[in-house]
């Protein structure tokens, strides 16, 4: 926010003159309007041509056209072979050997009236070719349509006005194949492709072209499409380009099985399990647009299936997707106000997608752990606050998550919006996204979805430090003993969850646009009543409200259900689900070409193995002497559970470590707890070996495995029959990151346009460490060093940006510990900032003269005798007006033939209540008090003077010549130059 400018300094004695002379290299250039010439043209008279004679092999080209002789020769070269090979095969090589001779031999004389009759003259050829080519110019349109091609026919709907305004109606029905010609950049081919037929609906203005791709166009096809691009030709020789991307959907139906211990799998997939054959590929796109639902089930030894999903049943067909009660992706708009029922609280409405296209999932071959998913997404009309056509690609990917026993859940989406009028109507910002899991837990014929839900343990890195992991579902009975957990202990996990009652009313409405509305997961009360018999629950209470997720609860309390319940109750009293929500903050800015990301985590565990907790990640620094690992243990039976770890050797659940002493890190013992046990027990233990402790220090990443067993049970008590365990169970295991690196970006952006103002600046650390960057001191974290994890954020930028300060504007992401990266890359966090406007430096003076005077001048102050050139003058667009001006001395005043001779410190500025010494230092010369948007200094020097009649005696304030004790032994006969260094500040309060 500093300008700086240069000014020389001239000063003479004895019969001399004082030059002050400003200059600057940072003035807008001033641009004349560039002139316009008219341009003669010479008339000559017009020749009387003779009526065209034609030969007969023209008269024979154009049979079977809709085109005249004059407009068959305007055709273009490429055109006439089509037309020939399509109608005349035999006649393309003669015209084109006509083409060749009329550009090799052009005439300019008038046609002869007794031209031969089997020769056309090539004047006339040329003169009516030139004539058309140019109206075929002039009437060229362009036209573009997406289609799928799902079978070997597509139809193209477009409207007439906007994409063949240059076509009359009864042109359509007249199209041949030889109306098309194949522009060289198209993908597809002439052999790829076939015209059907066209037709024109006057009363809906649209325009229907059908085409059939042949076999090798299919086989060319992807479900991002490949582009057929033809030039549509009419009798009149109009023309439009029409460009279509044809596309095929592609969808398999993978699913991953994962082992996690103790003969039991985790399998994941998207919406149902499908029974069929994995590697076949379905080309239809799903109608109802729930295609991308996260799924996951578990198998048990013996076979089973465990579900996690109300009604998902196995789909036995490939195209089938049905989750009725699960939702798909849901949208809404922070900007849209809440809507007000006939009865009830005010809501919030919730979208989904109206029509999704360019499908495609398949399992990846590099890594068959993962699934991916993507599509386009379409708001045909808009949603929310917005009107124009939304699209947005997504991209879903499954895997596994770090440990191994989990489903992972990435959705990366993209903002491809570019149907509005300004860019401010294809900026989505103010997006947040929703999905509901409507849970029921259990194998066949004993599913539940009364299961209640708890509290997770503790986050203790990255934006979500000091909440909970999230939730998890336990069965109330052993006629179902499992669990089911939802991690949030992510970069990009929702900043809003409740383990909350399913949400029955996500009611479908029609307002012309297919839109999901939810007046029941989001309203202005934050409750719900769904039935008497249960108290009101929790919902989500506006767009920001993180739910349950507002603060830190302890862990393993209820959440939500009834931990009694005796039985399935299918639709009953606690039918529980998980809602998650994005909000704006949690997901940042939406400007076109921009990509957001949510995640979450979820799996299924058996309920008899002892499950473990620790930190997710440990930071071991240099001067480590021995490594502690806290956590918590817990097992529904079993007396006593053993911790063991590993370093950087994986466990193999299918084929897992025997217990041994070596790695034995510590036990926790139930012995006194009345079965089933409930609570979780804390362990810590040490890792001391001299050897691995050097190996965690090295400033390497490693890994370590953490893993439990628990021990058997038996009783005689009949009422815990079934707690009896005869074999010894694997925990969960827990993989530990050490020494982690992670990376933040910080950025800088415009909040009108979320574009940086300036390059992002990355700063690094390890997972674990603690970062402020709102406030960590005072230092601007653009200058501080890539290590340095304390900061602020400047205040200005540019001259004319300022800094969105208040707490409630800067990023909640801002501070806390470091948490890895994402696939790679570093956490966003952005910082915003208004264009307040900017002040700088418009005009300046030329020089400043001080006078003549003698090497006996006098101590004292002397002003300015005269001043040339423009006054200077300072443009402020910002809305306080506050700028300070500062100067300072970079060369003192020289003389100009021996540069030996100089006069320091002799020269000042003065202003009403002070006179300033300028030294090489810079100093404040001036504070704006004027509210003007155009402020004259040199106005200020001389206040209330006419310019023609500003002198020495009447300058109040300004540059000054200063004579003093110290310096005025230094005058001596000569020139003498000098140079100040001025800057423009905006004020920083």
């Amino acid at each position: 926010m500093t300008r700086v400018n240069k000014w020389l300094v001239l000063l003479s004695l004895s019969l001399s003159i004082i030059l002050l002379i400003f200059s600057h290299t940072n003035i807008n250039s001033i641009h004349a309007a560039p002139t316009t010439q008219q341009v003669g043209i010479n008339n000559k008279a017009n020749y009387k041509l003779a009526p065209p004679k034609y030969p007969d092999w023209l008269l024979k080209a154009i049979v079977g056209t809709n085109y005249t002789p004059d407009q068959y020769l305007a055709l273009p070269d490429a055109k006439k072979q089509a037309i020939q090979a399509y109608l005349h095969p035999t006649q393309s090589k003669l015209a084109s050997s006509l083409q060749s001779q009329l550009t090799k031999y052009p005439s300019t004389k008038q046609a002869d009236d007794n031209s031969d009759t089997d020769t056309l003259s090539p004047l006339l050829i040329a003169s009516a070719s030139t004539h058309l080519a140019t109206a075929s110019a002039n009437d060229t349109t362009n036209a573009t349509a997406d289609v799928e091609a799902a079978q070997s026919n597509i139809e193209i709907v477009l409207p007439k006005s906007t994409n063949f305004p240059n076509f009359s109606d009864g042109d359509f029905s007249n199209l041949m194949p030889y109306s098309f010609t194949l522009d060289p950049s198209s993908e597809l081919t002439s052999d790829d492709y076939q015209f059907t037929s066209a037709s024109y609906n006057a009363s809906t203005d649209d325009v229907t072209l059908d085409f059939s791709i042949t076999f090798s166009g299919i086989q060319k096809l992807t479900p991002e499409g490949k582009k057929l691009i033809v030039d549509v030709t009419n009798g009149s020789s109009a023309t439009t380009k029409l460009t279509v991307n044809v596309w095929r959907t592609s969808i398999q139906r993978p699913s991953v099985t994962l082992n996690v211990g103790n003969g039991y799998q985790l399998q994941y997939m998207f919406n149902n399990y499908y029974t069929g054959n994995p590697t076949a590929i379905s080309h239809t796109t799903p109608t109802n647009n729930a295609i991308d639902i996260p799924n996951f089930n578990m198998l048990t030894p013996d076979g089973k299936r465990v579900y996690s999903l109300f009604n998902d049943v196995k789909a036995t067909k490939i195209d089938t997707f049905y989750l009725p009660t699960t939702s798909a992706l849901m949208m809404g708009d922070f900007k849209q106000k809440a809507i007000a029922p006939a009865t009830g609280s005010d809501y919030y409405q919730l979208y989904k997608f109206d029509q999704i296209k360019h499908v495609h999932m398949w399992q990846d071959s590099s890594d068959v752990t993962k699934i991916h998913l993507e599509y386009d997404g379409y708001f045909i009309k808009g949603f929310g606050s917005h009107t124009n056509p939304i699209t947005i690609h997504v991209k879903n990917t499954l895997y596994p998550n770090n440990n191994g026993d989990q489903m992972a859940m990435t959705e990366q989406l993209t903002n491809k919006t570019n149907s509005g009028a300004t860019a401010a109507d294809n900026d989505l910002t103010g997006i947040y996204y929703a999905r509901q899991f409507d849970t029921q837990m259990g194998p066949d014929n004993n599913r539940r979805d009364d299961v209640p839900i708890y509290y997770a343990n503790q986050i203790t890195t990255g934006v979500n430090a000091g909440k909970n992991t999230g939730v998890y579902f336990r069965s109330p009975s052993l006629n179902s003993p499992y669990v089911m957990n939802f991690n949030f202990d992510y970069p990009n996990a929702p900043d809003g969850w409740l383990g909350t009652h399913w949400i029955a009313n996500l009611r479908y409405t029609d307002k012309g646009s297919a839109l999901l509305g939810s007046s029941d997961f989001i309203n202005t009360s934050g409750r719900l009543s769904f039935r008497s018999n249960i108290p009101p629950f929790q919902i989500f209470s506006g767009p920001d409200d993180p739910g349950e997720n507002s603060s830190f609860h302890t862990p393993d309390t209820l959440a939500f259900g009834n931990p009694n319940s005796t039985g399935d109750i299918s639709g009953g009293d606690y039918d529980s689900a998980i809602d998650m929500k994005w909000s704006r903050n949690r997901v940042g800015t939406f400007s076109p070409n921009t990509t957001q990301n949510i995640a979450f985590n979820g799996g299924l565990s058996n309920i008899y193995a002892p499950t473990i907790r620790a930190d997710s990640y440990l930071r071991v620094k240099p001067d480590a002497t021995s490594v502690t690992i806290n956590g918590t243990a817990s097992d529904i039976n079993s007396p006593n559970v053993h911790i063991y770890y590993s370093i950087d050797t994986p466990i193999d659940r299918g084929n897992p470590p025997a217990e041994s002493s070596s790695n034995k890190l510590a036990s926790v013992s139930f012995a006194n707890e009345t079965v089933p046990h409930s609570e979780y027990k804390s362990f810590s233990g040490k890792i001391t070996d001299a050897a691995e402790v050097a190996k965690l220090k090295d400033g390497q990443t490693h890994h370590i495995y953490l893993y439990a067993y628990d021990t058997t049970f038996q009783t005689s008590d009949s009422s815990l029959q079934d707690y009896n365990q005869d074999v010894v169970l694997l925990s969960n295991v827990l993989n530990i990151p050490v020494n982690e690196p992670a990376h933040v970006s910080l950025h800088f952006r415009d909040r009108a346009t979320g574009a940086d103002i300036i390059d992002p600046v990355t700063k690094q650390g390890y997972v674990g460490d603690t970062y402020n960057f709102n406030n960590g001191s005072p230092n601007t974290t653009t200058t501080t060093s890539a290590t340095d994890l304390l900061g602020s954020p400047p205040a200005y930028l540019k001259d004319k940006y300022t800094l969105l300060s208040d707490t409630a504007d800067l990023p909640t992401t801002g501070k806390g510990t470091l948490a890895p990266d994402t696939d790679g890359s570093p956490m966003n966090i952005n910082y915003y900032y208004n264009d307040s406007g900017y002040a700088q430096f418009t005009s300046f003076p030329t020089k400043l003269y001080f006078g003549k005077h003698p090497t006996s001048l006098s101590i004292g102050d002397y002003h300015i005798v005269r001043m040339d050139g423009p006054d200077l003058t300072v443009k402020d667009t910002t809305a306080d007006h506050k700028f300070t001006v500062q100067a300072k001395v970079s060369k003192h005043l020289t003389n100009e033939t021996d540069a030996t001779k100089t006069i320091p410190d002799a020269l000042g500025y003065q202003n009403s209540d002070k006179t300033i010494t300028l030294t090489p230092t810079m100093v404040s010369v001036y504070a704006n008090t004027d509210a003007a948007s155009n402020v004259d200094l040199s106005n200020k020097w001389w206040p209330n003077v006419a310019k023609a009649d500003r002198t020495a005696d009447n300058q109040s304030s300004g540059p000054i010549l200063r004579i003093t004790k110290d310096n005025r032994s230094d005058l001596k006969v000569g020139q003498y130059a000098g140079e100040i260094d001025w800057s423009l500040t905006r004020s920083e309060n």
